[in-house]
This record gives C-alpha cells, sequence and structure tokens, in this order.
C-alpha cells in the first residue's frame, strides 16, 4: 500500500558521494581534538607516578600508582632551551604535604615525600645554616621550587608484581585518598 502511495517525482535524488574534507571532518577531526585535550589534561592539570618502592611511612606501598596535582603549586611551563620550567601563580607548599619532586642531583626520576622543612628552617643542628628562599626540604632532600611536580592526591590503583598475573590488582587500594 505504501509502494502505491509513492509518486517517481517525490523520490529524492541519488546521494553524492561526500567530499574528502567532509570525511575528514567527521573522522579525523574528532580524534585528534580529544587526543589534544588529553595530553592538555595529563601534562597540565594531574599526572601519574608510579612508586617502585614502598614508604610506609607515608602509607604507599611498592606498585601503587599515585595521582598527582601539577597545578597545586602554580602551573608549570616548561619552555624550550631552559633547564627549569617556568612556574607561574599557585601557593607555596605547606608543612606536612605529600609532594611528588623531580629527585635533586640524580638520574632516578620522580620521587615522593612529605615535606618538613620550610625557606627559614634550619637545616640541622642550628650551625650549618638554614633554606634558602624557594626551597624546601622532604626527608634528605632539598628541593627547589621549579622541581616540584606537584601535591599527591590520591592512590588511583597498586599493583603486587610478587603475586600471579590475574591477583596483581591490590582491591583494597582504590582511589585511596593522601593525607
Amino acid at each position: 500500500m505504501t509502494a502505491a502511495l509513492r509518486s517517481p517525482d517525490r523520490l529524492g535524488k541519488p546521494r553524492r558521494p561526500r567530499s574528502v574534507w567532509a570525511a575528514v571532518r567527521v573522522f579525523v577531526v574528532p580524534p585528534v581534538v580529544a587526543l589534544t585535550l588529553l595530553l592538555a589534561v595529563r601534562g597540565l592539570a594531574v599526572t601519574q607516578v608510579s612508586l617502585p618502592a614502598s614508604r610506609p611511612e607515608l602509607g604507599l606501598l611498592a606498585g601503587d600508582r599515585v595521582l598527582v596535582d601539577r597545578t597545586a603549586f602554580g602551573l608549570c611551563l616548561p619552555l624550550p632551551g631552559c633547564e627549569a620550567p617556568l612556574r607561574a601563580g599557585g601557593r607555596e607548599p605547606r608543612r606536612g604535604e605529600l609532594v611528588a619532586y623531580e629527585a635533586p642531583g640524580t638520574a632516578e626520576g620522580v620521587r615522593v615525600g612529605r615535606i618538613d622543612g620550610l625557606p627559614g628552617d634550619s637545616l640541622g643542628g642550628g650551625t650549618e645554616g638554614c633554606l634558602v628562599p624557594g626551597t624546601y626540604r622532604a626527608g634528605g632532600d632539598i628541593i627547589a621550587r621549579e622541581r616540584l611536580i606537584g601535591r599527591l592526591m590520591c592512590v588511583s590503583y597498586s599493583v603486587d608484581r610478587g603475586q600471579p598475573f590475574g591477583k596483581r590488582l591490590r582491591r583494597h587500594r582504590f582511589f585511596l585518598r593522601l593525607q
């Protein structure tokens, strides 16, 4: 019955093939935009650090993947040709805060620690000097403000390499808040 209601003049023209630019706009641009946004968030706002060794005094285990807020101490912009990145805005770290930082003087990579020394604090027995402005102490490391990566937010997940493959994930350590 519907075929009888159709008339040849109401049928649409045959579709012509899409242009190359229309296909690029539909299939290439959205993934490129999504990937660019992902890299911008990962590089400028939040990153993840894997811990190779346990830090029981901080409540961290070997294999923890920790989310780091890169904007906590200001937006860190690495500039080509500069040894230290430019840090714009932000606040100073507080005593007792868990931070991620580039290991000073080693090729070790990223370390985590608790800030226990602020600018003006003495380094030791009182006669050894004090921390200059823009430097902090975490454990035995003296850290320049430019080397701070950010504040630790939470353990996103944890992997125990000593377990068989199917049991490696520590289920009790998903999005565990750090203090």
